[in-house]
């Protein structure tokens, strides 16, 4: 999003409640996806104006259906997205970014359409053993890409801060920019995997308990049952109830409490004691994915933002074909077991387009040894 404008007459100050403030401290307020702001003597306000929808559950005859579909929207999600010019693409050794890469050349090649298309990684060596390169250089090779390799092992934290502060709106990593800038001497569209790590690696629980509320053990034997009978353990069913335990046995951590560093008379004016730390969550929930429909109505868009040209300072489009609107919302309507427990319906769209997991493990286990032998999500 880019960043508003100052305006001449926003220099002057205002009474707001008794108390005078300075007008620029509202001249770059961030808002969540689909909110408006509205500013006045009374006060700040703030309401959602659209958010993604909620539909009914997708029921398919046969299992095999959605991921079929879900590959039919993914293609035409990425085609909406390809220049017909050089492209590059943030790519990592996950099955996200990877995913969209492998789908991008297999689409030009069945449209016979014109593709330049390069992959760019961050490596760390020889800061550190960075096996995270040698998946992605292996990704790339069996993709059919070139890839470069964006070196962060000599950035510090904040380095080059002065330079960049006259047009970032917060402090940034300078290997943020960095990356950018090497890109943009290939393209000017930088393609990414955001939108994998919401929706798909899903939650078990809301499901289960819906099922269970509507009295459809048929279906949660079907599931939950073959779920079990396939991979020999439960569904991760992420209800959190380990936040609850450690609620109830454990002292709040530091940063969960309320800060006493603050200035009394700071906090006296401003009425931050007793007073929530986030505002009042008003926003739809959504019944099978909670998480992932919360990220898309917010969380998404504030990582796109730090994207952005505005912010970023580089000429550099960032698209991400997993967050098309298309895509969402049939991903929000499909059972979240087993197709959306480790991102089952990528893998289950990508069979044949990407090695299998057990083709990266001499590279992977060679370098970091028998902790990851795999494909890391």
């Amino acid at each position: 999003m880019p960043l508003p404008q100052r305006h001449p007459s926003l220099s002057a100050e205002r009474t707001l409640s008794g108390r005078r403030y300075d007008q620029e401290l509202f001249d770059d307020v961030r808002l969540r996806a689909g909110h408006k702001l509205k500013f006045s003597d009374a006060g700040l306000h703030s309401r959602r104006f659209a958010s993604m929808v909620i539909e009914e559950p997708l029921w398919l005859k046969r299992e095999a259906e959605y991921a079929e579909h879900f590959r039919v929207l993914l293609e035409q999600a990425i085609v909406d997205r390809l220049p017909r010019a050089p492209t590059g693409i943030f790519m990592s050794g996950g099955l996200d970014s990877t995913s969209v890469a492998a789908m991008a050349v297999r689409t030009a090649k069945t449209r016979s359409l014109p593709l330049d298309l390069r992959a760019f990684t961050v490596g760390y060596q020889p800061l550190f053993d960075d096996g995270e390169t040698v998946l992605t250089s292996y990704a790339a090779q069996h993709i059919g890409i070139p890839l470069e390799i964006v070196s962060g092992a000599s950035y510090l934290p904040y380095m080059n801060w002065n330079e960049l502060a006259g047009q970032m709106p917060e402090p940034c990593h300078a290997l943020q920019v960095a990356k950018f800038r090497r890109l943009a001497n290939h393209s000017q569209i930088a393609l990414n995997g955001y939108g994998g790590d919401g929706i798909m690696t899903g939650q078990s629980w809301p499901y289960l308990a819906w099922l269970l509320q509507r009295g459809r053990f048929a279906k949660v034997a079907c599931d939950f049952g073959g779920y079990v009978l396939t991979h020999g353990h439960i569904p991760p069913l992420r209800a959190g109830l380990r936040s609850v335990l450690r609620k109830c046995f454990k002292r709040a951590a530091p940063v969960d409490a309320y800060p006493l560093w603050l200035a009394l008379q700071f906090e006296k004016e401003l009425g931050l004691r007793g007073s929530p730390r986030e505002p009042v969550n008003e926003e739809k929930i959504h019944p099978w994915h909670p998480i992932g429909y919360e990220m898309l109505n917010g969380d998404w868009a504030l990582v796109l933002e730090s994207e952005d040209p505005a912010w970023t300072g580089v000429a550099v489009e960032s698209r991400a074909p997993f967050l098309d609107r298309r895509l969402q919302r049939f991903l929000l309507r499909i059972p979240p077991v087993p197709l959306c427990v480790s991102k089952e319906i990528l893998r289950r769209a990508m069979k044949g387009l990407l090695p299998p997991p057990r083709a990266w493990a001499p590279l992977s286990a060679a370098r970091e040894g028998p902790s990851r032998h795999s494909v890391h999500v």
